[in-house]
């Protein structure tokens, strides 16, 4: 899916994953980069390659639940994620009630946007998914997740009960599923909002530099 500009009133806003990615942890970005270059691969080819594949993923992954005709990807990273999902999905789909998937959002009160993957609701709770294709989950995903709860909160007056990050690795090993509560993402959300703050600091400081003479 391409990416969505988020506006407010005409005015764009930054999307949570790009104010998360602000202040990444960058150790194991580096150690990878540094795997590359020791393979003599080109860091930014590889690094589109990737995010390529997890577009694809997600692509593949909304239109099956959506029911919309698709074609497979013929690389075999994506068809491994794929798989992964298929085999989690197909147990998991029977028991949840799906409410949306991949809808835009923006918060007039924190002036942020976000596009989460689906809502589900199971046993009258709402489960708030996130597919991830990547070889881990971080910290980031969390507070991710925490920006979007909000989004919907304050969208939609939803009150998420968990958040689930379902990861689907590329090299066929089985899938890792967490659960966060309320809890986890209410302590989430309490750093995203402080990234937040730095993120429109940073801004202006940037801003600021690029005006002296």
């Amino acid at each position: 899916m391409p990416r969505v500009p988020y506006k407010i009133d005409g005015v764009r806003v930054t999307g949570a994953t790009t104010i998360i990615s602000r202040f990444k942890d960058s150790e194991a970005l580096k150690i990878w980069s540094n795997n590359l270059g020791l393979k003599g691969i080109n860091y930014f080819e590889e690094l589109k390659r990737v995010q390529n594949i997890g577009t694809t993923f997600h692509d593949h992954v909304e239109s099956y639940i959506t029911k919309k005709e698709f074609t497979l990807s013929d690389d075999p990273e994506v068809q491994s994620c794929f798989r992964g999902f298929l085999k989690w999905w197909g147990e998991f789909k029977s028991s949840v009630e799906i409410i949306w998937t991949e809808k835009h959002f923006i918060s007039r009160k924190y002036k942020y946007g976000g596009t989460p993957d689906l809502l589900v609701k199971k046993n009258g709770k709402y489960l708030l998914i996130d597919f991830k294709s990547s070889g881990a989950i971080y910290i980031d995903n969390l507070l991710q997740g925490s920006a979007y709860a909000h989004l919907i909160k304050e969208n939609e007056k939803i009150e998420i009960d968990n958040f689930v990050l379902a990861r689907f690795p590329k090299d066929n090993s089985e899938p890792e599923i967490k659960y966060y509560n309320k809890t986890d993402l209410k302590e989430g959300f309490s750093q995203f909002k402080d990234y937040l703050k730095l993120f429109e600091k940073d801004k202006k400081l940037k801003k600021r530099m690029r005006k002296k003479k």
